[in-house]
C-alpha cells in the first residue's frame, strides 16, 4: 500500500504545480504613464536617448525596475525623472480551485501592482545662460509660516501636524547651507548665509550684499510611504521668496510665491522638505518677473546724471562755544518722517523745506508726513528717491524753516567727534541725542560707508551725523546687531546726496 500511496501523493503534486502554471502565467500590459511639462513642448527621451515624443505625453514602459527620462527644452536645464515601477519576485498564495489544496507560485510582483508615480508634471528651470549677470545677494534662513499643529500630510499612513523641529521638515541651517552651496553655479548666487537671530539689521562690510531672499513656507503637504523597505514622498509647498532690504532692519520690499511639488525614493525621511525647497529655489531662478526685479537690484550704483537739478541757499552756522548750544541749534532742523506703516528721520537742508531722509522709510510712497522739532505735522511730497544709496529727497509747502548745512564727509578723520539725532524705538522719544565718534571706513557693493559708535536704533535711520561744527556728514543707515556686537553703526557720506540728487548751493 505504500508504494500505491507514494506514488497517488507523487502524481498530485505534478498535477498540481502543472495546474498552477495554467492558471497563473501572466502576460500583463505595460504600464502607462503620462508626462507633462511647464511650459508644454519639451522632447521627451529615453535612457537611450530615443526620442519618444514632446509633452504633454503618454508613454507606455517598459516592465522594469527603474525607468529613466530626460526631457528637453531650449533655454531651460535638461529635467530627469526616473518611474518607479518595481520588479522583486515573490510568494503569492493562492487556491488551486479544483484540487482544492493551496497552490504556490512565484511571479513578478509587477504583474498585481500600478507605478508609485504614473503622473509627472515638471516645473523646467531656464537656463543660468539665459540670463545676463549672475545677481549676489545673502541668504536668511528658511521660514516655517505655518500655524502650530497645522496639518501637514501623512507619513506611513500616520497623520503629521506642523511642529518646528520636526525630523520630516530637517534643519532650517542645513536646508539654507544646500541652498548657498547648489547657488554657487547659478545666476542667483549667496555670497553671505546668515541666522535671522543674528542678522537684524545685518551686514557684512567686507563684501556681503545689502539685499537679502528669505524663503518663507506659507503651505505644506507632504506624504510619505515605505514602499519594500524604502521611503516613497509627494509633497506640495507654497513658498513667499521675501525681498529683504537689510539697511534700518529686515524690511520686506517684495516678494515672490513660487508654489513646487517634488515626488521620489527619499535616502532619509527629511529629503522631501529638502527636496521641496531646492525645486522652489530652482523656480525662481526661471521666474522672468522676479528676475527683472532682483536684477534691478543687484545692479552696480550708478551716477544720476540725468537728475534734476536743485540750488539751495547755504543755511547761515554760527560758532559754537558749547556742546549744549550746537545741539540745540541744529536739533531746530531734524524732522521725524511718518506714513501708515512706520517711521524714521530726516532732517531740513534748506529754508524751503528741502528734507534728506533713507529711502527704506519712504519706499515708493508719493507722500509722507514730516513732524518738526516744534511739534507741528506737515505733508512732505517725495521728489526723488534712490534705492540702490538708500537715500530720498521730500519737500515741504514753506518758507523760513530752520536748515542744516551740509559738511564735506570726503574730509573726516577718524576719532572725530560726532552725534547723532533722530526718533529711535518710538515716536514719543523724538530729537534723542547721542555721542560718540567716527571708529571706521568701509565700503560694500561700491558705496562708501563712515562707520560710527555712536549709539542708533531702529527709528534713528535718515537722521543726520554731526560733526563738531554743527556740520552734516552722514546720514545714518544702518546698524548691525548681534550676540556680542556692540557699536557698529553706518551713515551714508552726505556728499551722495550732492552726487545723487544733483543738490549744489
Amino acid at each position: 500500500m505504500r508504494p500505491i500511496r507514494f506514488a497517488f501523493l507523487l502524481s498530485s503534486v505534478f498535477l498540481l504545480l502543472s495546474s498552477c502554471a495554467t492558471l497563473f502565467s501572466h502576460s500583463g500590459g505595460k504600464p502607462t504613464v503620462e508626462i507633462n511639462s511647464n511650459p508644454d513642448g519639451a522632447e521627451v527621451y529615453d535612457e537611450a536617448g530615443n526620442f519618444l515624443g514632446k509633452t504633454p505625453l503618454n508613454i507606455q514602459i517598459p516592465k522594469v525596475s527603474a525607468y529613466k527620462i530626460t526631457l528637453k527644452k531650449e533655454g531651460y536645464q535638461p529635467y530627469i525623472h526616473t518611474f518607479q515601477t518595481g520588479n522583486k519576485k515573490g510568494f503569492v498564495f493562492l487556491d488551486a480551485m479544483l484540487l482544492c489544496i493551496p497552490c504556490i507560485v512565484d511571479i513578478p510582483l509587477h504583474s498585481f501592482e500600478q507605478l508609485l508615480d504614473p503622473k509627472l508634471n515638471s516645473n523646467l528651470k531656464k537656463e543660468a545662460t539665459a540670463f545676463a549677470d549672475t545677481l549676489f545677494f545673502s541668504l536668511l534662513e528658511p521660514e516655517f509660516g505655518l500655524e502650530k499643529e497645522e496639518f501637514i500630510g501623512t507619513y506611513r499612513k500616520e497623520k503629521m501636524y506642523f511642529k518646528l523641529n520636526d525630523y520630516v521638515l530637517g534643519s532650517r541651517k542645513t536646508i539654507q547651507n544646500m541652498i548657498c552651496q547648489h547657488s554657487q553655479s547659478q545666476h542667483i548666487r549667496f555670497r553671505s548665509c546668515m541666522q535671522n537671530n543674528n542678522a537684524s539689521p545685518l551686514v557684512d562690510f567686507m563684501g556681503s550684499p545689502i539685499y537679502a531672499l528669505k524663503p518663507v513656507v506659507k503651505k505644506l503637504y507632504t506624504d510619505i510611504k515605505q514602499i519594500r523597505g524604502l521611503d516613497y514622498g509627494k509633497g506640495q509647498m507654497e513658498v513667499d521668496w521675501n525681498v529683504i532690504d537689510l539697511r534700518g532692519g529686515q524690511l520686506v520690499i517684495k516678494s515672490f510665491t513660487i508654489n513646487c511639488e517634488f515626488a521620489g525614493t527619499l535616502k532619509v525621511t527629511r529629503a522631501l522638505v529638502d527636496s521641496l525647497f531646492m525645486e522652489s529655489y530652482g523656480l525662481l531662478l526661471g521666474d522672468e518677473m522676479a528676475i527683472k526685479y532682483l536684477s534691478t537690484l543687484s545692479e552696480p550704483t550708478k551716477s544720476l546724471a540725468k537728475a534734476k537739478k536743485f540750488i539751495i541757499a547755504r543755511p547761515g552756522l554760527p560758532v559754537f562755544d558749547k556742546t549744549k548750544d550746537l545741539v540745540k541749534h541744529v536739533s531746530q532742523a531734524v524732522v521725524t518722517v511718518s506714513h501708515n506703516e512706520g517711521f524714521g528721520s530726516g532732517f531740513i537742508i534748506s529754508s524751503d523745506g528741502f528734507v534728506i531722509t533713507n529711502y527704506h522709510v519712504v519706499k515708493e510712497r508719493k507722500q509722507v508726513t514730516v513732524k518738526l522739532n516744534s511739534g507741528v505735522s506737515l505733508t512732505a511730497e517725495v521728489l526723488q528717491t534712490d534705492q540702490q544709496a538708500d537715500l530720498a529727497l521730500l519737500k515741504l509747502a514753506g518758507k523760513d524753516f530752520a536748515a542744516l548745512v551740509i559738511g564735506n564727509s570726503d574730509s573726516v578723520e577718524l576719532g572725530e567727534d560726532v552725534l547723532a539725532i533722530g526718533t529711535p524705538t518710538s515716536m514719543q522719544l523724538g530729537q534723542t541725542i547721542t555721542k560718540g565718534i567716527v571708529s571706521g571706513k568701509r565700503k560694500t557693493n561700491d558705496i562708501a560707508y563712515i562707520q560710527t559708535d555712536v549709539s542708533i536704533n531702529e527709528g534713528n535711520s535718515g537722521g543726520p551725523l554731526i560733526n563738531e561744527k554743527g556740520e552734516v556728514i552722514g546720514i545714518i543707515t544702518m546698524k548691525i546687531i548681534g550676540e556680542g556686537i556692540e557699536g557698529l553703526g553706518f551713515c551714508i557720506p552726505v556728499n551722495k546726496i550732492f552726487e545723487r540728487f544733483g543738490i549744489s548751493y
